[in-house]
C-alpha cells in the first residue's frame, strides 16, 4: 500500500495527522511507519527514543499494526454526525470510522433489531462495543454511535452466557 494511499484510509477513520508520521527522524510524540532495507518498522517516538518498535516482512503487516495502533487508545465512546453540505447530508469521519470498525475490525456477537443496537467484541483485547443509534427517530436511525460496555453490562443486556456456551 503506498502513503497516499494509506493516509486516504487514515483520514477516512478519521485519525489526526498530527498523531502520525513517516519521518525517519525520530519526532516528538508520534507514530511512525518506515521502510527499512527490506522490513518495515513501526514505532512511537518520545524524546529522541523509539518505543513499542516493531519489524515487519510485509508492508501489509505493517500497515495494519500502523493503523491498529492509532486507533488503540483509551476512547470509550465514539459519536458519529451527519453534516449537511450542498444540500445533502454526509456521514462525518467519526461515521466512517465506526462502519470500518464494525465491518472489517470488530466482531459481531448479537444484533437486537428491536432497540436499534448490535454488541461487538474486539479480537485484540476482547473489550466489548455496542453500536447505538440514539437519534433513531432521524431517517435510517440517524447517525451511529459506538460505545464501549463492560462484560458485566454486556451479559446483562444481550445476555452473553447465552451467545458463548
Amino acid at each position: 500500500m503506498c502513503r497516499k494511499e494509506l493516509i486516504k484510509i487514515l483520514d477516512v477513520l478519521g485519525v489526526n495527522r498530527s498523531l502520525y508520521t513517516f519521518d525517519t527522524n525520530l519526532p516528538e510524540d508520534k507514530y511512525t511507519l518506515n521502510k527499512k532495507g527490506r522490513q518495515w518498522e513501526v514505532y512511537y517516538s518520545e524524546r529522541g527514543s523509539k518505543f513499542d518498535n516493531k519489524v515487519f516482512e510485509s508492508n501489509l503487516g505493517a500497515v495494519k499494526y500502523f493503523i491498529k495502533k492509532l486507533l488503540d487508545n483509551n476512547e470509550s465512546i465514539l459519536v458519529g454526525n451527519w453534516i449537511e453540505k450542498g444540500g445533502t447530508v454526509i456521514q462525518d469521519s467519526i461515521c466512517k470510522r465506526i462502519h470500518w470498525l464494525t465491518k472489517s475490525h470488530l466482531e459481531q456477537l448479537y444484533v437486537d433489531g428491536e432497540n436499534w443496537s448490535a454488541l461487538y467484541k474486539n479480537p485484540d483485547d476482547g473489550i466489548y462495543w455496542e453500536l447505538i443509534y440514539p437519534k433513531s427517530y432521524m431517517h435510517g436511525g440517524g447517525p451511529p454511535t459506538l460505545q464501549k460496555l463492560s462484560e458485566r453490562d454486556a451479559y446483562k443486556k444481550y445476555n452473553i452466557a447465552k451467545l458463548t456456551n
